[in-house]
């Protein structure tokens, strides 16, 4: 049961890390399905990474390599929650950890969105229209595009989510615990 609910904190953390990540530019879906693999955008930067032959199409090593990518990824994230909500150290998340851990990420994304209306609702009617997240997103594109082409490369995108890291790690790093840090797992 725990797993469970673990489990879905952490698709729901990396659900809101996807929405708060400001849009990209990139052509817009069109894939038949609903998933990350049917935007283009994302289906070429997938394929870049794990495509290793170059035929646009997964082969069953290629395709183990992603799911051990991914499961490292999903690690990595429960390695964070435990080491930032697991404050009795036993290793798992108990009801008032989960509770805290959903409690700062419905805190994380009222601050950004807030943040967000500050900046960008310029009509003041408290949401984003389509042209209010049309100026967000050439907001976020002129801060990282370096080359000046008008869309994200992959090495701007990942400057941007290194500065996005280094951002949320700064604000981490402001709260005060009492509590020892817990070794590292390794």
């Amino acid at each position: 049961m725990r797993a469970k609910i673990l489990g879905s904190l952490l698709s729901l953390v990396g659900l809101i890390l996807l929405a708060t990540a400001s849009t990209r530019a990139e052509e817009p879906a069109g894939g038949q399905g609903d998933g990350p693999a049917d935007h283009p955008g994302m289906r070429h930067r997938f394929l870049k990474r794990f495509d290793t032959d170059g035929d646009h199409k997964l082969s069953d090593e290629e395709r183990a390599a992603a799911k051990e990518a991914r499961k490292a990824c999903r690690e990595k994230r429960h390695e964070m929650l435990l080491k930032k909500f697991d404050t009795n150290h036993d290793g798992k998340l108990d009801d008032a950890e989960r509770a805290a851990a959903k409690e700062a990420v419905k805190e994380r994304m009222e601050k950004h969105r807030a943040k967000m209306l500050e900046k960008f609702d310029t009509n003041k009617d408290g949401k984003l229209d389509e042209a209010e997240r049309a100026a967000a997103k050439e907001a976020f594109i002129k801060k990282y595009d370096t080359n000046g082409d008008g869309k994200l490369d992959e090495a701007e995108r990942a400057a941007a989510r290194e500065a996005r890291k280094a951002r949320h790690q700064g604000e981490n790093a402001t709260k005060v615990t009492t509590e020892p840090a817990p070794s590292p797992i390794k």
